[in-house]
């Protein structure tokens, strides 16, 4: 697999983004001629950014990670849940609310949903 093919295209808050590429996960990408992101995760009230991911094993266990935090860290700011909405290929479309009893591994769910081809039996919300 080549360096080019091995990057997905994605839309995250810029915090998440900061700290991916700080990881080495994710690289900036040129959105004059980029690719339109193949992953969106937008929150309320927040900047996005759009980066290029590096496909590695480890990449949405730590973009799920980045995810929980901040949005852990969001919601004692501000005393409010974190609503984020992942929208992917072909219009697949999940969201989640983050509250303080969101397990870490809802997150994963919400990606790899989101990312990969859903199983006929995948919910739209979580």
């Amino acid at each position: 697999m080549n360096e080019v093919s091995s990057r997905v295209p994605v839309m995250v808050p810029i915090p998440i983004a900061e700290g991916l590429r700080a990881k080495g996960l994710a690289l900036p990408s040129n959105r004059r001629r980029g690719p339109v992101p193949e992953l969106m995760i937008e929150a309320a009230g927040v900047g996005a950014t759009v980066i290029s991911l590096l496909q590695a094993p480890e990449t949405l266990r730590e973009l799920a990670r980045l995810l929980y935090t901040w949005s852990r860290g969001r919601r004692d700011e501000t005393s409010a849940e974190t609503h984020l909405i992942a929208s992917g290929p072909g219009g697949r479309r999940l969201e989640l609310t983050v509250t303080g009893r969101t397990d870490m591994s809802e997150l994963e769910s919400l990606l790899q949903g989101t990312v990969f081809a859903p199983g006929a039996d995948s919910a739209d919300t979580y």
